[in-house]
């Protein structure tokens, strides 16, 4: 049987070269420095919400697939718990201080109103919410020994 990871992998889990933001540090600051309000809310909002999609897809997957004992419900229960890991352990890690330096220079922008900094704000702290999100899922689903 083919591994669920090569045929079944669902749309919120496959990688979409679009919107993967390939961007040095450097490139990241002149992005924040001279963008408008919109492009960068639109960058943040896009690229957290990828995070967001895969944490509760992945987290929807254990629901759905808790008590089935098949070997492709498994090796699915398995994927998915490999996911929330990686998010939780490796992707927002990884993105987070780049997110929030990226507050940080928003705030700096004085034509931004104090509404529109508080807006960015709110928007990383989504990626907050989005690691408890998976932290609590893996709590909840614990695979069998």
């Amino acid at each position: 049987m083919a591994d669920p990871s090569e045929q079944m992998r669902p749309n919120y889990l496959r990688p979409d070269p679009e919107l993967e933001i390939k961007q040095t540090p450097d490139e990241w600051g002149v992005f924040l420095a001279t963008r408008s309000f919109n492009d960068i809310k639109s960058r943040f909002e896009l690229e957290i919400g990828n995070i967001e999609r895969r944490i509760s897809g992945a987290e929807e997957d254990m629901r759905n697939l808790s008590g089935k004992s098949d070997d492709v419900s498994r090796k699915w229960r398995e994927y998915s718990m490999q996911t929330l890991q990686s998010c939780l352990n490796e992707v927002i890690p990884a993105r987070l201080p780049g997110f929030q330096r990226g507050v940080d220079r928003v705030n700096a922008r004085q034509e931004f109103t104090e509404l529109q900094k508080e807006e960015i704000a709110a928007i990383v702290d989504r990626l907050k919410i989005a690691r408890g999100q998976a932290e609590s899922a893996l709590a909840k689903f614990t695979l069998p020994a």
